[in-house]
């Protein structure tokens, strides 16, 4: 044990009543790291675990404590049982050997101070996105906290550092790196009296590694090292451009987390959307995840550099008929008759049937040029009720879909970032959309475009996350119209959606 013998007892009592009953925030021990050191360390225990006390008899460096009945013995080790990997020869590790019971809980603490060990001291940790270390497991199914002690009260002589916590479960054998970012802390109270004020981290005064009894813990040794702030990951520009007639690639992601609009981290995956206008087509991507490919969806995935994406459009060709000479006809000599009164027939106005579904018969999973329909039906019938892969561009819409039918759809993955459907007016009308059961996680958007695929005024409905998305009524012109559901999630789902459309 350390000395000061009291000074840790009475610290001891203190955090037993603050650990006794943990409530935890866990994360995954095995989620990725993204790197093998952190930005910055704090902690690699290669100077040992200096000790002291401050003017008010508060304990400065690294202490242990414990719950009664409980052990923990803390010390800085060159033999762990096997180095951690890429550590440099004779790496000094933190080893703390652990005995305690159910619902016990113990653990060590570092409050930051200065050389001689007597002042506590804070350090400001704003610039970064979370802490990094190294542990070796046992795999017993034991339960492990990290407790930031965050900001204290203006002229505090007392532990009064408010406390924000993870914690992690001992289900792996060996050393793990973890990268922990501060968003998944949650405060923890311990009723002596600290700000509540959020995570600021402007004031960080140290930190606690504890081990809670939810399973034994019997003459376990654990080892710690390379305690650290990892910064947050390079943001990118990307740059989206096209040539010819249509729109910039659309992106499913407006940017990454943590940065400004248009720029990524690196090795996100944005999905791409290219809309030509009426009468173009994709000619050819640059800088996409496939330039080979001629259709309006692609994608990127973004370097550790700035990226530019273009989409050339190119117009589609019309196809010209050429009539066939005929043979040449000698005129012969006609006889005039005299005219006589000729009598015009005026057709008799007709009325417009309105087409039915049993109009149209889909033997090869609903879709046109399969769909068998009657000659005065100007367009076919797309029944459903699920959608038709490929629906991905206004060239593959699903239609013409009919009116207040439910219709479902699924997006299996990121890459699968639009669907779309058609409908006609055969005059002035009211339409209504209803886009709902978009999958939890989620985010659609639900755009209504005009022949030209402009998108028509109020037609653009874009809730946040995956409340239903509503447009209309709205009143239009005859003509046809095409229903885009935009992906802007980062990942796809099998859950359908569900798609009705009202007019008349």
């Amino acid at each position: 044990m350390h000395k000061f013998a009291i000074g840790v007892a009475l610290t001891a009592v203190f955090l037993m009543l603050a650990w006794s009953y943990p409530q935890f925030h866990t994360v995954d021990a095995q989620q990725p790291a993204r790197s093998a050191q952190a930005t910055t360390i704090i902690d690699d225990f290669e100077t040992g675990l200096p000790l002291g006390q401050d003017a008010n008899g508060l304990l400065m460096g690294y202490f242990s404590w414990i719950n009664p009945d409980a052990t923990i013995a803390i010390n800085t080790t060159t033999t762990p049982p096997t180095p951690i990997p890429g550590a440099a020869a004779n790496n000094h590790v933190l080893a703390a050997n652990v005995n305690i019971g159910s619902a016990q809980v113990a653990g060590f603490s570092h409050t930051f101070t200065n050389s001689s060990a007597d002042t506590w001291l804070s350090q400001d940790w704003r610039n970064y996105d979370g802490v990094s270390f190294w542990f070796y497991g046992r795999n017993t199914g034991g339960s492990f906290f990290i407790d930031i002690m965050d900001n204290r009260n203006p002229g505090s002589t007392t532990d009064d550092a408010e406390r924000w916590s993870v914690s992690f479960t001992d289900d792996f054998s060996g050393w793990r790196f973890f990268e922990i970012p501060f968003i998944d802390f949650t405060r923890k109270e311990l009723n002596n009296g600290a700000p509540n004020d959020g995570f600021g981290r402007s004031e960080v005064w140290g930190y606690t590694v504890g081990f809670f009894g939810s399973v034994p813990l019997n003459n376990e040794t654990y080892f710690f090292d390379k305690f650290g702030l990892y910064e947050p990951p390079a943001c990118y520009a990307l740059t989206l451009t096209h040539t010819g007639s249509g729109s910039d690639p659309l992106p499913s992601l407006t940017n990454s987390v943590g940065c400004t609009a248009g720029k990524y981290h690196a090795g996100e995956e944005i999905a791409l959307t290219a809309i030509p206008t009426a009468g173009w087509r994709v000619k050819q991507w640059q800088g996409s995840d496939d330039d080979s490919s001629k259709a309006t969806s692609n994608r990127v995935t973004m370097p550790d550099a700035s990226q530019s994406v273009s989409v050339a459009y190119e117009q589609i060709p019309t196809a010209t008929s050429t009539a066939t000479p005929t043979g040449t006809v000698t005129p012969t000599a006609t006889l005039t008759a005299t005219p006589t009164a000729t009598a015009t027939a005026i057709p008799s106005p007709t009325a417009t049937r309105t087409p039915s579904p049993n109009d149209c018969a889909f033997p090869i999973n609903g879709r046109s040029p399969y769909c068998t329909f009657l000659p005065f039906l100007p367009n076919p019938y797309f029944r459903g009720p699920q959608e038709a892969e490929p629906n991905d561009s206004s060239d593959e819409a699903n239609g013409l879909i009919l009116s207040n039918v439910l219709y479902h759809g699924t997006m299996s993955s990121s890459a699968d970032s639009s669907d779309y459907f058609a409908f006609r007016l055969f005059q002035t009308g009211t339409a209504e959309l209803f886009l709902s059961q978009i999958p939890a996680g989620h985010n659609y958007n639900l755009i209504l475009r005009n022949e030209a695929l402009e998108v028509v005024p109020g037609g653009n409905s874009g809730n946040i996350g995956n409340a239903d998305e509503h447009i209309g009524p709205l009143h239009l012109p005859a003509g046809l119209y095409y229903i885009q559901i935009f992906n802007r999630s980062q990942s796809g789902s099998t859950q359908p959606y569900q798609l009705r459309v009202v007019y008349p």
